[in-house]
């Protein structure tokens, strides 16, 4: 009997030994962070995650130096776990370092704690003008009003806060400061110009962390170029003035995608430093011809004969962007993707000396590793004129798609070859580029 009574007895102690552990056992509680870097009128994002075997009651989110007290009042669901997620916006007269409690509260009344540190996060962003600010202003001058209007419309961002803009025309004695404030303004200002000429113009704008973002240009005022009309053309061509079209039997037009009405894109690879570039909305040189403006070298426009070319400073690869009814175009640089294949290249199709359909020798690097070239005849009594590239194997074939683009087919053997007329029995040099996907057939001799 006395031992049934000692082991009751034990069992008791135990039950209440876990029970008081359970009591004392403090709710869980994880903060993504234990420091953040913020600064006036910030967006910060409080987030974490509270849990409790026996059910939460409340989790408070709190700042008494920003006035901030956020409750989440658990007590009528009492879940065991909750995920919160507050956005707390920094207070423009903000202090630092502060600390931020939260606390979470099960139903019991435990609790458990943590801080988060706020801190200063310094001011190091420049303001900028939103799409950047071209090298070239063009204004038209009226000759029956004497002068000529430059407008500025546009956007200036900045990260955190604007302070200002400052306009300086030296030649026209303008220094105009314009105060600003927000972290978007768009602009609208206009000055007036009397005299035809070319105006170096320095714009500078300010945030109230004192980071600047300068900008050079010059306000061309001159009398109002006359362009021919222009079409929502199905596609255009890039062409290399450099190059003469008649020493070409495939590819000097460089095919360019309509991708939205009048615009219009394509990569390409400039071969040295200036290659000269002119836009046709056909094979042909003598019809539309786009060019700049001898006058604005940003300003793109339809006048054959008149136009001047796009001038690429560097040798390399470019994405080329037009907007031909703006007037528009854009080169960015761009370093081919290293998974871009550049193994070996060989060529083959029909009319070719070395028999139709089978391999030349392996093509050999022209320029880069992605640029494939080599020389060889051409038989002008072939019935037929074409040719495809290929890594040797078969198991890659770059084809083309009726003149527009290459593509690599490595699912099957059909498809599109790239066709073509010598005329006559010659010698041509031959490249293909997997960087931009171009291949092109130049006569030698």
């Amino acid at each position: 009997m006395k031992s049934i009574f000692k082991y009751i007895f034990f069992i008791s102690v135990i039950l209440l030994t876990v029970s008081c552990k359970e009591d004392n056992l403090l709710p869980g509680l994880w903060t993504d962070s234990s420091v953040i870097e913020t600064f006036p009128e910030d967006i910060v994002n409080i987030q974490g995650q509270v849990s409790s075997e026996i059910g939460m009651s409340s989790v408070t989110i709190a700042c008494d130096a920003w006035n901030i007290n956020k409750v989440y009042n658990l007590s009528a669901e009492k879940p065991k776990v909750f995920n919160y997620n507050y956005k707390l916006v920094v207070p423009e007269n903000a202090t630092f370092d502060e600390e931020l409690h939260v606390t979470v509260t099960d139903k019991k009344g435990n609790e458990n704690k943590k801080i988060i540190v706020l801190t200063y996060k310094p001011d190091t962003q420049s303001p900028a003008v939103a799409g950047g600010f071209p090298s070239d202003v063009n204004v038209e001058y009226n000759p029956s009003e004497h002068q000529g209007i430059f407008s500025f419309d546009h956007t200036v961002t900045d990260d955190r806060s604007l302070k200002s803009v400052t306009i300086d025309i030296p030649s026209l004695d303008i220094s105009e400061i314009i105060p600003l404030s927000g972290r978007s303004v768009q602009l609208d200002k206009t000055i007036t110009i009397s005299e035809l000429g070319s105006y170096p113009m320095t714009l500078t704008i300010e945030d109230n962390g004192g980071n600047r973002g300068v900008y050079q240009s010059n306000v061309i005022v001159m009398l109002k170029e006359e362009e021919d009309g222009i079409d929502d053309y199905a596609q255009m061509y890039v062409v290399n003035d450099d190059e003469n079209e008649i020493d070409y039997i495939s590819g000097y037009y460089r095919y360019m995608d309509r991708n939205d009405a009048y615009q219009y894109s394509c990569t390409i690879y400039a071969p040295k430093d200036g290659t000269h570039l002119f836009f046709t909305p056909t094979e042909s040189l003598t019809g539309d011809k786009f060019g700049t403006s001898p006058y604005v070298a940003s300003k793109l426009m339809n006048k054959n004969g008149y136009v001047v070319p796009v001038v690429v400073a560097k040798a390399g690869y470019y994405y080329v962007w037009l907007d031909i009814k703006n007037h528009k175009y854009t080169l960015t640089s761009f370093e081919p993707d290293t998974s871009t294949y550049s193994g070996d290249m060989i060529l083959t199709g029909e009319g070719f000396s070395f028999a139709d359909w089978s391999f030349s020798p392996n093509m050999e690097n022209g320029g880069t590793s992605y640029r494939k070239s080599i020389v060889v005849s051409l038989n002008s009594s072939a019935t037929a004129h074409s040719y495809c590239f290929t890594d040797g194997s078969w198991n890659k074939i770059w084809r083309n798609s009726e003149g527009k683009w290459w593509w690599l087919d490595d699912q099957s053997y059909g498809g599109s070859i790239c066709s073509y007329s010598p005329g006559s029995a010659t010698t041509v040099q031959v490249v293909f580029d997997t960087a931009e996907l171009w291949g092109t057939m130049k006569k030698i001799n």
